[in-house]
Order: structure tokens, then C-alpha cells, then sequence
């Protein structure tokens, strides 16, 4: 098993970085695990509405949920 880590700046899309790189993966045989971000971020959405993409299956998970037009609420 390898395991990579990213170290994220402001000038670099991880997610788009990470959705390249399980692609490409992909194309060349590998079975690759894990999660990432599957929904894209939009200037109308809260900053932290996140939804994961689970690798293995392709199922979505949800972590937030909007609670009204101010936003997440814990």
C-alpha cells in the first residue's frame, strides 16, 4: 500500500488535483480507495458544504446540510 499526502496552498485546486489523480490511476489499473470531495464549490454555498465521494462504491455522502438562508448551523 502507498499512501501520498498534499499539502494544500491557496494556488493549487487539491480536489481538482485529487479527481486527476484517482483518474489516471484508474486508467492504468490501479484500484484506488478512499474519499474525496465530489461537489464543487460555489460562490452561493457555504464555504464548508462538503459532499464525499466514497471511492471504492461511487457513493455520495453528505457532511453538511443547508439550514436556511444564513447557512450551516451546527
Amino acid at each position: 500500500m502507498q499512501i501520498a499526502a498534499i499539502a494544500r496552498t491557496d494556488a493549487c485546486d487539491v480536489d481538482r488535483l485529487l479527481r486527476d489523480l484517482v483518474q489516471d490511476l484508474r486508467k492504468k489499473g490501479y484500484r484506488v480507495g478512499g474519499a474525496i470531495r465530489a461537489n464543487e464549490r460555489q460562490s452561493d454555498r457555504h464555504p464548508c458544504d462538503v459532499v464525499l465521494e466514497e471511492l471504492t462504491t461511487g457513493e455520495t455522502v453528505p457532511l453538511s446540510e443547508m439550514r436556511g438562508p444564513h447557512g450551516l448551523l451546527p
